[in-house]
């Protein structure tokens, strides 16, 4: 049983996700019952208890989606340190917010949920780009680049390509440990052999303000090209030792481009080293 311990545990904070998620749904369900209440004004007592009552009902199960999503993040935390894989499930984004409806009335509680729910799924942080090829395994570099940018960028947000093992795994990793926003861009599987291309391309729309691209294949390579293109400061990461593919290619023609490029190559990066 030993060999699939992982997916047990996966499994148990899967479960924790799914529930919260039927939670947030009936929470929504009940927001959208109180808001049509408030529009029907009435002055009488009646109206004002099913108000209460509405809000009530409202802030339990926004408590309750709380707890399950508490749970979750504990069981997540547990198979992050377990298989060193941060928790991903397979349907709906893994967000989690802090139980402030039950200090406020009814209006401040809808507007209080929308703003809430606006930074859940759009963080206003900056945010960071960040891929890498599948074999890339040098998790001491990433850290560094990662570190780095944190140090300079606290309130950073990370985006990643989304593959399920490599550098976007090891990048994955790091932020669930540290604290910080990811937005995991998946390709559009119905978009066939082209998706991961247009996939980079839609997050420039993200309006990155730095990247981080380890070696790897095309992909890696045409995220590269797009973000010089719109002069996005860029960190290229060279796995030592390791055959680095297109983008590594690419920087050494860059490197017998000119003294300039020839800088930009040796440093590994658009940037100033670290």
């Amino acid at each position: 049983m030993e060999d699939f311990a992982s997916e047990v545990a996966w499994g148990v904070a899967n479960s924790f996700h799914v529930v919260a998620k039927r939670l947030d749904d009936r929470e929504d369900a009940m927001a959208r019952k109180l808001q049509e209440k408030l529009r029907e004004y009435d002055p009488s007592e009646v109206y004002a208890t099913d108000v209460e009552d509405l809000t009530m009902q409202a802030r339990s199960l926004a408590e309750c989606r709380d707890a399950m999503e508490c749970m979750r993040d504990h069981a997540a935390s547990i198979y992050l340190v377990e298989t060193g894989r941060p928790f991903s499930p397979v349907r709906g984004s893994r967000v989690s917010m802090k139980n402030n409806a039950s200090m406020i009335e009814a209006r401040d509680y809808l507007a209080s949920q929308r703003a809430q729910r606006r930074e859940q799924f759009a963080p206003s942080g900056p945010v960071v780009v960040f891929s890498g090829g599948q074999q890339f395994t040098d998790i001491g570099q990433v850290h560094d680049y990662l570190d780095a940018v944190r140090e300079r960028i606290p309130s950073m947000v990370l985006a990643t390509t989304a593959q399920n093992k490599g550098a976007d795994v090891i990048a994955a990793s790091w932020a669930s440990r540290q604290g910080v926003p990811v937005i995991l861009c998946k390709p559009d599987a119905s978009r066939g052999a082209s998706a991961p291309y247009q996939r980079n391309a839609r997050m420039l729309a993200f309006k990155p303000v730095e990247a981080i691209v380890c070696s790897g294949g095309g992909i890696q390579a045409n995220l590269a090209d797009r973000l010089r293109e719109a002069r996005i400061p860029m960190h290229i990461v060279r796995e030592a030792g390791a055959d680095n593919g297109p983008v590594q290619r690419q920087a050494k023609a860059e490197a017998q481009a000119g003294p300039q490029a020839a800088r930009r190559a040796a440093n590994g990066d658009d940037l100033p080293p670290f």
